[in-house]
């Protein structure tokens, strides 16, 4: 049994592909001409921003313009931006039963506090890792590290919740339990699970069913 449950946000705890991959592809569009299907997409959510526009081959002006079309259209985009069904129920149910709660995240801070604060799931984080508190974001452990640095937890006290391969190597180098988010995961197949969830609801199960150690 784990003491601690760290968790990823997008495609974890909200549900941002489609405001993310709408906005991404409509920028790239319009400032390149470039039309990119929605499946080549989809293996760059969960990645810093920096990250996303290196993998586009981006640069120079190029590089600047889609990045501010993109935050743009995201904002016009965020009412298709909701939390997952059962996450809220989750998180609150983890806190009363007394068990730690933390978020690590390739977002910015203020990404995360713009998008996140319209559901209040902060409240159930003890603490939070954002882009700007590590030098390596996941796949590298450091995210991860710098979490169970911060919270004073153990690796082998600790499950970290993701949806994505990012997500399951960062939980491996770390040395954490790696629990798959099988309701947002695209491509499962990629993931090396320690234990594997499809609805939020089983975590709560897991919890209440595990024999105390």
């Amino acid at each position: 049994m784990y003491g601690t449950f760290v968790f990823d946000v997008d495609g974890t705890l909200i549900n941002t592909e489609d405001a993310l991959i709408k906005s991404l592809r409509r920028a790239v569009e319009e400032t390149t001409g470039e039309i990119i299907e929605n499946e080549n997409l989809r293996p760059l959510l969960g990645i810093p921003e920096v990250e996303v526009l290196n993998r586009l081959g981006l640069q120079g002006d190029e590089r600047r313009t889609v990045q501010d079309k993109w935050a743009a259209y995201l904002e016009e985009n965020r009412f298709l931006i909701d939390i997952f069904p059962g996450i809220q129920e989750l998180l609150e149910g983890l806190n009363i039963q007394g068990y730690q709660v933390g978020i690590v995240t390739s977002k910015t801070r203020e990404a995360f506090d713009h998008e996140m604060k319209p559901f209040g799931l902060q409240q159930f984080a003890s603490y939070i890792i954002s882009a700007e508190d590590t030098t390596h974001h996941k796949p590298s452990p450091e995210p991860l590290r710098a979490f169970m640095e911060k919270s004073g937890t153990e690796a082998s006290n600790t499950i970290y919740i993701g949806d994505t391969q990012h997500d399951s190597d960062s939980a491996e180098k770390a040395g954490t339990a790696f629990g798959l988010a099988g309701w947002g995961a695209v491509h499962p197949e990629n993931t090396s699970p320690t234990l594997r969830f499809e609805r939020p609801e089983e975590i709560l199960e897991y919890v209440t069913n595990a024999p105390s150690s």
